[in-house]
């Protein structure tokens, strides 16, 4: 497994702030020093899903040197697999032993797949869950694996590891470790993932990687993110929470939310990056996002089919042929169904594979950027909500979606 340099280590010690002799720490109080490294990650290394968005390939490498040079030298973080790969090859260079694991994320229609990572590190003879990528609802601290261990979080909000039988379960026997937690004291415990005890290996993290990367309905493609902890001056205790999402920036202390700044448009919160986090893009990665992921929704018209033509009532925001003013956006079209022989509905002329080219021509020829294409097999029309203006193609026909989730325009 991955480890790192002496000078490596000694870069991100600084980098964290942590001033500690971490080797005497490891030696002497092991399950301290975790804790601390952990706070002072947590405190410096933001969870955030920047590289989806402002990128012009939006692929993240799980290669430790690469997440290395992303958190140590551009002052970034990522999302659980690439912060807790991260924070693993930290441990392992100082000396702990961990395994990583794999979780599944709740959700209001119930487990997803596998696309949340732990590790979970051992301790004379004890593990711990040690995870820094779950963002506002996540463990601060090491927490023991042991049935029904409650902990307090960014209070008030407490947390509660159990080992036990899921809903979903066909096997009354199976067992996994549960996370929840509880937003007040009295309300109702929410389960946050469940993990188990196998050791996961590289490559099962990098099918994983793929999935949450690119999957339209992945919370990382739909939103522009980042935020961190943020703990007393001597990083013991966590206070709150400094939230970028979308449009805003908020700060969560205790119990009370304030919103701090709202964005009118891309370069203010390009700007409070900066701010707020230090982080600052390169021209490039500015333009990664040029008018893709919009802070308002638009709304739009349909195209025809048919003709493949914009008509003149149509809007695409930021294309020169259609009265929006700016920059034009990136089109990702999904060729996902186009059939090999056409098929109608009674109010859709279905789109064959000969169409695509001749969209693409129309498209270069009003002055839309070149759209991007990119290939899958789904079932229904799907989405990817903030990092293009979207045309999604189904073998029934086709749907138009501008700047990010909300009403689509039907072609037709």
């Amino acid at each position: 497994m991955a480890t790192y340099t002496e000078e490596q280590i000694a870069r991100y010690l600084e980098h964290i702030g942590y001033r500690e002799d971490v080797r005497q720490q490891v030696a002497s109080d092991p399950l301290g020093c975790l804790t601390a490294l952990q706070k002072h990650h947590m405190a410096r290394v933001p969870f955030e899903s920047l590289s989806l968005h402002y990128s012009s390939h939006r692929l993240l490498s799980l290669h430790p040197e690469a997440l290395f040079a992303k958190v140590v030298y551009r002052g970034r973080g990522g999302y659980c697999m690439e912060v807790n790969t991260f924070f693993a090859a930290v441990l392992r260079s100082l000396g702990f032993t961990l395994i990583s694991t794999g979780g599944r994320v709740k959700k209001p229609h119930g487990y997803t797949g596998w696309d949340h990572m732990v590790n979970l590190v051992a301790i004379d003879g004890k593990r711990y869950l040690v995870d820094v990528g779950f963002g506002s609802f996540g463990p601060t601290h090491p927490l023991p694996l042991e049935d029904g261990h409650e902990f307090v979080g960014v209070a008030p909000t407490r947390g509660r590891l159990q080992y036990r039988n899921l809903e979903q379960h066909t096997d009354p026997n199976q067992r996994v470790w549960l996370y929840s937690v509880q937003d007040v004291d009295k309300a109702p415990w929410r389960d946050m993932y469940h993990f188990g005890e196998m050791e996961f290996m590289p490559g099962d993290f990098e099918v994983m990687n793929l999935t949450t990367m690119s999957a339209p309905r992945s919370f990382f493609v739909q939103s522009v993110m980042c935020m961190w902890t943020l703990y007393d001056e001597k990083k013991e205790t966590p206070t709150g929470l400094l939230i970028l999402h979308r449009g805003y920036v908020k700060r969560r202390i205790g119990a009370e939310s304030e919103f701090i700044e709202k964005f009118e448009d891309e370069e203010q919160r390009v700007k409070a990056l900066e701010k707020y986090f230090g982080i600052v893009l390169t021209p490039e990665e500015r333009n990664g996002i040029r008018g893709l992921a919009k802070i308002q929704v638009t709304p739009l018209a349909s195209l025809h089919v048919d003709r493949h033509h914009i008509p003149s009532h149509a809007r695409l925001p930021n294309s020169p042929a259609t009265g929006g003013g700016g920059i034009g956006k990136p089109l990702l079209i999904y060729r996902a169904a186009f059939p090999s022989l056409g098929t109608t509905t009674t109010t859709t002329t279905a789109v064959a594979a000969a169409d695509a080219n001749a969209i693409e021509r129309h498209l270069k020829r009003v002055g839309v950027v070149a759209p991007q294409w990119r290939y899958g097999m789904y079932a229904t029309t799907h989405f990817h909500s903030t990092t293009h203006e979207v045309l999604c193609v189904s073998a029934g026909g086709a749907r138009l979606l501008f700047g990010g989730r909300g009403t689509p325009g039907r072609w037709r």
